[in-house]
Parts: structure tokens; sequence; C-alpha cells
């Protein structure tokens, strides 16, 4: 086995070729375990372009993303559909 290992030539080109092949299987690994967060449209504030009120004319109060009220139902009117559409 020592002398096969001997005399075994590998050229330059192999061996470049093989460390890349190397690293990109170890970077490759590392990039799939840490999770991706996309945020490009999801990150669009609404609040603005929306008008939450109760049917009766009760309050909705909106914190973040929650909505609450006393009314057992409310109307949504859209004020600005461009909104939706930016990019």
């Amino acid at each position: 086995m020592k002398e096969y290992i001997k005399n075994l030539r590998i050229s330059k080109k192999q061996a470049i070729i093989t460390l890349i092949l190397l690293l990109g299987i170890v970077f490759g690994v590392i990039l799939v375990q840490k999770p991706q967060i996309f945020k490009g449209r999801a990150d669009v504030d609404i609040s603005s372009a929306l008008n939450i009120q109760g049917t009766g004319g009760e309050a909705v109060k909106c914190v973040q993303q929650t909505c609450t009220t006393k009314a057992e139902e409310v109307t949504i009117e859209v004020k600005d559909p461009d909104i939706f559409l930016k990019d």
C-alpha cells in the first residue's frame, strides 16, 4: 500500500479541482444547516392602508399584528390598494 501512495502522481490541476470540490461540499453542508429568513414584501406595514372598525362604531385597537375589539363583527376597508402591489 505504501508503494502505491509513493508512486501516486497528481497534477496541480487535479489537486486544485479536488480542493475546490471538497471546499464546496464543506461550505454547502454549513449553509444548508443555517435557516435563511426572507423579509422582502412581508415586512410592509399595511395598517395605514386599512380602515378597521366595529360594525356598530366600536373602536378597534391594533398593536403590532394583533387587533382587539368588543364588537362581534368588524368591517375592513382598503384605503390604499397600491400598498399590496409594491415590490
